[in-house]
């Protein structure tokens, strides 16, 4: 299966995560470019059937205890390519 890259919304490390939910809750499937991201908010992915893809070292760092990424009881959903640390 493939899919078009217009159909991804694609977020660099400094992208802030309320701009990245709301891609996703619009439908939209996710790729990480490579770097570090400091989450202060959970990446929520609820849709079924969506690809969150990680390029080259995508690490996901949450802070002050929270989830680095919640995905909801829905089927097809696809994560590759990422690096969730421990957090802070």
């Amino acid at each position: 299966m493939s899919i078009p890259v217009g159909r991804f919304f694609i977020a660099c490390p400094a992208t802030p995560v309320a701009l990245i939910s709301a891609a996703l809750a619009f439908g939209q499937n996710l790729i990480l470019t490579p770097g570090v991201c400091n989450l202060r908010q959970t990446i929520d992915v609820t849709r079924p059937d969506t690809v969150v893809l990680g390029l080259g070292f995508a690490t996901l760092i949450p802070e002050n205890g929270i989830a680095a990424m919640r995905v909801a009881s829905a089927p097809g959903v696809k994560l590759s390519g990422m690096i969730f640390d421990a957090g802070r």
